[in-house]
């Protein structure tokens, strides 16, 4: 009977011989699989659950999600990028972070909204001089919003083949397809055309408590 215990599970990248009984092994953490894996195509997003969106963007890679969070809607665009960056602009959205246990199983919780310790007079260092920019007399968060009514433009225009992925760095909706069938296998001309119709981005100033 084996007493080996698991400290932490981790994927094998390489192995390379260094010697007639050594070994250099190259290997990643679950996080490291969102990092390195398959890229996120990320989309447009009206309300989907956090439940329902991390699992996606983690893909091969389990993961586990509080309670009181999966209920929780997102909304806003989530460009082409890695399985980690797109997650990151998720729980910051959410106010979540990250940890993944020995199994490689990631956890999904809420950021603690305590304090950790009072900081005393004592603990505070006097001496260094600092300068002082320009007053600020308010403050104003604008928050974006992509809504639906920009002008039509033509994404991809040339020869494509089986296989092909067209990218774009905006989010689009309404796509239309000249030459070959989108989400097809085989596209039915040589030459194709891809147009699309672009988002307008709209600004909504949100100003503070007694501020305008």
């Amino acid at each position: 009977m084996s007493t080996a215990q698991i400290c932490r599970l981790f994927y094998i990248q390489d192995i390379t011989r260094t010697g007639p009984d050594e070994y250099a092994i190259s290997a990643m953490s679950a996080i490291g699989r969102l990092i390195h894996g398959e890229q996120h195509y990320g989309g447009i997003y009206t309300g989907q659950t956090v439940g329902q969106v991390i699992p996606e963007i983690c893909g091969p890679v389990p993961c586990v999600i509080k309670t009181n969070l999966q209920d929780v809607q997102i909304y806003g665009w989530l460009p082409i990028a890695s399985r980690r960056d797109n997650l990151a602009q998720i729980l910051f959205a959410v106010g979540a972070w990250i940890r993944d246990d020995l199994d490689g199983v990631l956890h999904i919780e809420r950021l603690w909204d305590g304090y950790t310790a009072n900081i005393t007079q004592a603990q505070i260092y006097q001496g260094p001089s600092m300068s002082y920019g320009a007053k600020v007399t308010q403050v104003v968060v604008t928050e974006h919003q992509y809504v639906q009514g920009g002008e039509e433009v033509t994404l991809f225009e040339g020869q494509s083949q089986q296989g092909d992925i067209i990218t774009f760095s905006e989010p689009a909706y309404n796509l239309r397809a000249s030459g070959f069938s989108i989400l097809r296998a085989m596209p039915t001309m040589p030459r194709s055309r891809l147009k699309w119709h672009t988002y307008r981005l709209g600004l909504y100033p949100q100003y503070p408590p007694g501020l305008s």
